[in-house]
Order: structure tokens, then C-alpha cells, then sequence
């Protein structure tokens, strides 16, 4: 087992490194305490884990934070799991411009309106 340890940690070290480096050329001003690796769409809704396309850095802090997004993400896993939302549609909304989609979902926020692209600021 010793072995099969060993190559989940490498492969989580390189996972790391691969995120570092987009934060870095995504935002070369960005502290890198201040994102965390996400996908896209969530796994509980068929997201691809390791496809770099559904991997973005989103920032830990902010009115649109991971957290919001987390919200986000169990109310649609829920929703989805209860056939209430067609899975389809769940991926297409939360891929396309999640903040609409809190809105729709959650109800609450800023009038901004941004697609998973946040742009680094000052």
C-alpha cells in the first residue's frame, strides 16, 4: 500500500504545481494564499476532475468568493439529485455564469454580473 500512497501524494503535488503555475500566468500579481483550485462544474454534477478546461483558480475572498460558489453547488447537487433541475441544465448554468445562476437559485448578491473568469484587481 506503501506504493499506491506514493503516487496519489506525487500526483496530488503535480496537481498542486499545475494550479500554481495557472494562478501565476492567470493572474501574475495574485498572491497565491487568495485562490483555491475548483472546478467548474462540480464532481456531484458529472465535472471532469482532472480536465484543465474544468479546473479555474477562484478566489478565497470577495463578495463572489469559493464559499458562495460552494453554496451554490450543494443547492444544485441537491436539486439535480432530487429531478428538480435536469442535470444538463445544472452543468450548463453553473459552467456558463454562476453568479446568474446563484442568483436564480440562492437569490441573493451583488448586481455584478461576471462568468467564472474573475478578473484580479489592485
Amino acid at each position: 500500500m506503501r506504493g499506491a500512497s506514493f503516487h496519489r501524494l506525487a500526483d496530488q503535488q503535480a496537481s498542486t504545481r499545475k494550479f500554481d503555475l495557472l494562478v501565476i500566468l492567470s493572474y501574475p500579481l495574485a498572491d497565491l494564499r487568495d485562490y483555491e483550485e475548483d472546478h467548474l462544474v462540480p464532481l456531484c454534477l458529472a465535472g471532469a476532475p482532472q480536465d484543465p478546461a474544468n479546473l479555474w483558480p477562484q478566489p478565497r475572498f470577495g463578495e463572489w468568493s469559493a464559499n458562495r460558489k460552494d453554496t451554490l453547488e450543494t443547492k444544485l447537487c441537491r436539486l439535480v439529485c432530487d429531478g428538480r433541475v435536469p442535470l444538463a441544465e445544472a452543468q450548463r448554468e453553473i459552467a456558463t455564469d454562476w453568479i446568474a445562476a446563484y442568483r436564480k437559485y440562492i437569490g441573493a448578491g451583488s448586481r455584478k454580473s461576471a462568468s467564472h473568469k474573475v478578473p484580479f484587481g489592485p
